[in-house]
């Protein structure tokens, strides 16, 4: 399904279903935006005004333990927040309808609450809530090919922007700036008494200023249905032989 962005995604067209085994011999639930096939995809913010901040760049889950997966958290916006909270609102709701199947008992809403993982996690220190999404390099086993996460770079110059170019997760630094376009990795999963809605960046549009360094090669990318740009924006082609 295309990469809708908060404007034109309507958290009230979110369906959920009863519960399904997977292949882990746990359960999970299928979300879709009005029964599209395919994961549920959106995309955080744009350039050059709705940019989202990392703080740390990619990381482990677990920094003691290097096969535990990439991620990238990222500080939220107003907006994106409340987005976010949207999607949160609608999967509480589902959870209360389909309690019996999801929960083998019918359940209060206050005791689904408690059982909920949100998506937005709120920081109570000077720091704003943030997101956390996780990444798979291209190549990433018992990971399908969809959720591979791509990296673009656009270089700023001055209030114009460059094409993108392919990039990689190196390029995704500390106190980076950019625009993510995320997947539902599989609806809402269950897990230890708990139950919640992971997210995937399969997309990560990195703007770094003129001069920084990356590891792209300069070859032009097309985004293909990722709306990254606000059409205000001023956007330039780079030059041939410049070096990236």
């Amino acid at each position: 399904m295309p990469a809708r962005n908060p404007t034109n995604f309507d958290v009230r067209k979110l369906t959920f279903t009863e519960a399904k085994p997977n292949k882990r011999g746990g359960n999970y639930a299928t979300m879709a935006y009005e029964n599209e096939d395919g994961r549920v995809t959106f995309q955080l913010g744009a350039i050059p005004n709705e940019l989202l901040h990392t703080r740390f760049g990619v990381d482990y889950s677990n920094p003691q333990d290097p096969t535990s997966g990439k991620q990238v958290k990222l500080d939220l916006s107003p907006g994106a927040k409340t987005f976010l909270k949207g999607i949160e609102q609608a999967t509480l709701n589902a959870a209360e309808q389909h309690s019996v199947s999801w929960f083998k008992k019918k359940l209060t809403k206050d005791k689904i609450t408690s059982l909920y993982t949100p998506i937005v996690k709120e920081d109570e220190s000077e720091y704003p809530d943030r997101i956390v999404l996780k990444v798979f390099e291209k190549g990433t086993q018992n990971i399908s090919s969809e959720l591979w996460t791509k990296v673009f770079v656009i270089k700023k110059r001055g209030d114009a922007y460059t094409r993108e170019v392919e990039g990689t997760l190196a390029d995704v630094t500390p106190n980076s700036w950019l625009v993510p376009v995320v997947k539902v990795k599989s609806g809402v999963y269950f897990m230890n008494g708990k139950f919640g809605t992971s997210l995937v960046a399969t997309a990560l549009v990195v703007v770094k200023e003129e001069g920084e360094t990356s590891s792209s090669d300069g070859s032009g990318v097309d985004f293909g249905n990722i709306v990254v740009v606000d059409e205000d924006a001023e956007m330039s082609e780079a030059e041939e032989d410049e070096d990236e």
